[in-house]
């Protein structure tokens, strides 16, 4: 009875109440909308963790994001990929949120490699580092305002199935006093050809 009286304090006290994560299970996927995802034991709330969560939305993602088959095109507002630390999409842009922000999208069967484009207003200037599936492919400093930034992608780095593209922004900050986000780019498209 103690011990299984301290497992259960553990649980609805220390991960209930202390660990969001437990609290992103339920959300992300939402459970409502994916019951199948209730009984998934694989990932249990109780135990759950960062590492854990992304690697339980990479799961979901890779099953219900469709796959791009040719060239990759992907506006702000796409419903083919995910926005993991990004804000709402607004009209015409999607602000990231913080100093690190990542879009997943999934792969047919095609090999690309060739060149990359991002499409973005930056605020003010900012560095920047990209990581397309944990491989750098670009990192330098933009200036503020309007950017079109072309990059080339190594054979190899992209795969059939889930692909990720990572932001890293160290100089993310608040606009102003009025809205105290902490911004740092303004996605308008992400393409491969």
């Amino acid at each position: 009875v103690a011990v299984g009286g301290l497992v259960g304090i553990f649980f609805n006290a220390v991960q209930g109440l202390y660990n969001p994560y437990s609290k992103r299970w339920n959300a992300e996927p939402n459970i409502d909308r994916y019951p199948e995802y209730i009984f998934d034991w694989r990932h249990p709330p109780f135990l759950h963790s960062e590492r854990q969560h992304a690697h339980r939305l990479d799961a979901f993602r890779a099953k219900t994001l469709p796959p791009f088959e040719a060239a990759v095109d992907i506006p702000y507002d796409s419903p083919a990929a995910a926005f993991d630390h990004f804000h709402f999409a607004e009209d015409g842009f999607r602000w990231s949120d913080g100093r690190e922000a990542r879009l997943s999208f999934v792969l047919g069967r095609q090999a690309l490699a060739g060149e990359a484009r991002l499409t973005a207003m930056i605020l003010d200037r900012q560095r920047l580092t990209l990581l397309l599936n944990d491989q750098p492919v670009y990192a330098g400093e933009l200036p503020g305002g309007e950017q079109a930034l072309a990059f080339s992608v190594p054979p190899g780095v992209l795969h059939e199935g889930l692909n990720s593209l990572v932001l890293r922004l160290p100089d993310a900050h608040a606009p102003n006093s009025a809205d105290t986000r902490i911004l740092a780019l303004a996605l308008r498209r992400f393409s491969l050809r």
